[in-house]
């Protein structure tokens, strides 16, 4: 309950300070005026969503950035074969590599995930390739979790 009070408030507080910097790039972002309304008026992190990301559908240079994968921040195809490996530890269900994977690359802030830049091109989201990235590395750590609570013995 407490975690999605603070979620919610902070949420507030982010998209009040989001509609102040996206007011001044309107007519450069995209996007009809319906969106844009939607974006002010979204009272949910889902209605927020989705008009921001019709608001990115609707500048071709958005598009553009965010499908090419190529980004001085990290080398797209030592990226690629991150999310690779991920998805074959947890296929092989080498548990274990899988950990050691995780806690080695996430110490060292691998791909640069977190700078500001890759997420200030667009409303919402960032290149795709980060997105994968991000979304793989979530996986395996639930993968990590429900083989944790089932017991089940892994290849060592």
């Amino acid at each position: 309950q407490l975690s999605l009070a603070l979620l919610l408030h902070l949420f507030l507080v982010v998209r009040r300070s989001l509609r102040k910097a996206l007011k001044l790039t309107r007519g450069v972002r995209g996007g009809t005026n319906l969106d844009w309304q939607r974006l002010d008026g979204a009272s949910t992190y889902e209605e927020w969503l989705s008009a921001a990301a019709c608001i990115d559908a609707g500048n071709l240079a958005t598009v553009r950035w965010k499908a090419d994968p190529r980004c001085s921040y990290y080398t797209h195809t030592s990226m690629r074969r991150r999310i690779d490996d991920l998805a074959r530890f947890r296929r092989e269900n080498r548990v274990y590599e899988l950990m050691y994977m995780l806690r080695s690359r996430q110490y060292r802030t691998q791909f640069n995930v977190g700078r500001a830049e890759l997420y200030s091109n667009s409303v919402c989201g960032t290149k795709h390739v980060v997105e994968e990235y991000l979304q793989a590395t979530s996986e395996a750590l639930h993968y990590i979790k429900e083989v944790g609570k089932s017991g089940v013995t892994t290849h060592d």
